[in-house]
C-alpha cells in the first residue's frame, strides 16, 4: 500500500521489516526433508527482500556469484555517485549465512 501511494521510504522499510519477520520465523523450521512451511516462508522472505532491494538507496543489484560449478545468490551495492559508470573499486564480498540460502540448496 505504501508503494502504491508513492511513499517509497515507508514501503522500503515495511518490505525490509516483513522480510526479517519471515526469515526469523523459518529458522526454526529447518530439517530434513524441508517442510512446506519452511519453503513457503523462504519464498515470502525472498520476495519481500527483493521488493526492498529495488527501493534501497542505493539500489541493491541482484547478482549470481560463480562457485564450484554452481552459483551463489547475492546483491551488489554501488557507492553513491557511482551509478552511471562502472569502475574499478575495491569490493568486499560477505558470504551468505544459512538464513539467506534456499533450504533446497
Amino acid at each position: 500500500m505504501c508503494g502504491a501511494a508513492g511513499h517509497d521510504v515507508s514501503a522500503r522499510e515495511a518490505y525490509l521489516r516483513a522480510s526479517n519477520y519471515y526469515r526469523t520465523a523459518y529458522l526454526f523450521l529447518y530439517g530434513a526433508p524441508p517442510c512446506s512451511d519452511l519453503l513457503q516462508a523462504f519464498e515470502r522472505e525472498s520476495a519481500t527482500f527483493r521488493k526492498f532491494a529495488l527501493r534501497a538507496d542505493p539500489p541493491l543489484e541482484p547478482v549470481e556469484i560463480p562457485y564450484e560449478g554452481t552459483t551463489l545468490p547475492g546483491y551488489f551495492v554501488r557507492l553513491h555517485g557511482v551509478m552511471a559508470q562502472p569502475s574499478s573499486r575495491p569490493t568486499a564480498m560477505t558470504p551468505p549465512s544459512m538464513s539467506s540460502i534456499s533450504p533446497l540448496r
